[in-house]
């Protein structure tokens, strides 16, 4: 999601852009230019080509759909048998909240960006700054959920290695606190910008939306970094120590549990990739508009990385999911109708 911050002096017309989750910032200046052109969409794009890149990008997230539900079926299906890991329960929401995020982009946000005749449209059913365009914001809040709960799932990896025989009982009790924690905290930082009205900006292929932010407090990027930073941390950390410690793991449940513990080390590879890139760029200034659109092309795809991925990577690594959610024969299934 992209925020964007507007200053106009009196003497001329400029506009400063922020954009998280990168934070880059720079200044256009659009003295030369009359205001009908605030209200068009950016030149210089072709329809074509940015029709392109929005298919591209349909046909991965409609390919991260169809696994987030197949395995959401699995363990919805199987919840009495999966229910027994707080793992899968925390990642159960977490995969409903990669799903919610994949609709929001495919049919409302990435649509608008990529596909330019449709900005005279939207721009004329909102030509003015209002409260219902600020509900875009719901899917950097999704985002800030989504990095919360896989914090918290990576814990319960590191706590499984470190103490095996003792740490069950009281996840579970806890797991619905966490949940809550984890939907609650991130209104610290966007709840000015859903309080706030907001407008449509054209920039590039298609436009974005610009929040007039009202209320200041904390702005949506500083948030971003925050919980990138806080995020990074935790997995740095509960990552290390599941690789050394997972000798430790206890017999029963042997292979699920260290292959749970495989998946978590594997999907904060790419959330510590994601979010330092977050982290990187967010004092850098881009030279162009070509170069802030780069960076902002790049740090979209490497989060839809983190929306995609964590499904397939389930399914590769745990055997138990993979044949649950694709059976081939019933030999098999009754083989292993029980986690190992």
């Amino acid at each position: 999601m992209w925020w964007f911050r507007q200053q106009i002096p009196s003497n001329e017309k400029r506009i400063q852009i922020c954009f998280s989750p990168l934070c880059m910032c720079f200044s256009i200046d659009f003295s030369v230019f009359s205001d009908v052109i605030m209200l068009r969409c950016h030149p210089g794009f072709y329809t074509n080509l940015e029709i392109l890149k929005y298919g591209i990008q349909v046909v991965y997230f409609l390919l991260g759909l169809f696994f987030h539900v197949s395995v959401l079926k699995i363990l919805h299906r199987k919840w009495n048998v999966y229910s027994k890991f707080p793992f899968l329960q925390l990642y159960y929401v977490d995969s409903i909240l990669s799903i919610f995020i994949i609709l929001m982009n495919v049919g409302l946000i990435r649509i608008f960006n990529y596909i330019p005749p449709l900005c005279p449209w939207a721009l004329k059913q909102y030509p003015e700054p209002t409260q219902f365009i600020s509900l875009l914001f719901i899917e950097q809040y999704f985002k800030f959920v989504k990095c919360l709960i896989f914090c918290f799932m990576i814990v319960n990896r590191a706590n499984c290695v470190i103490c095996p025989m003792s740490v069950g009982t009281i996840q579970k009790c806890v797991i619905p606190h966490v949940i809550m924690f984890s939907f609650l905290s991130p209104f610290i930082g966007v709840w000015t910008a859903f309080l706030s009205e907001s407008q449509f900006i054209p920039f590039q292929g298609g436009f974005i939306h610009e929040s007039k932010m009202t209320f200041h407090w904390i702005t949506v990027p500083n948030f971003s970094v925050i919980i990138s930073f806080i995020t990074i941390v935790t997995v740095c950390i509960c990552s290390l120590i599941c690789m050394i410690c997972v000798s430790r793991t206890r017999s029963e449940n042997r292979h699920t549990e260290q292959s749970l513990t495989a998946s978590a080390i594997c999907m904060s590879i790419f959330y510590v990739f994601a979010l330092s890139m977050e982290i990187y760029f967010h004092q850098s200034h881009a030279s162009s508009l070509e170069m802030f659109e780069f960076w902002r092309a790049l740090s979209a795809f490497s989060f839809d990385i983190l929306v995609v991925c964590p499904p397939v990577i389930m399914l590769c690594l745990n055997v138990r999911l993979r044949v649950d959610a694709f059976p081939q024969n019933n030999t098999i299934e009754n083989t292993l109708s029980s986690p190992k």
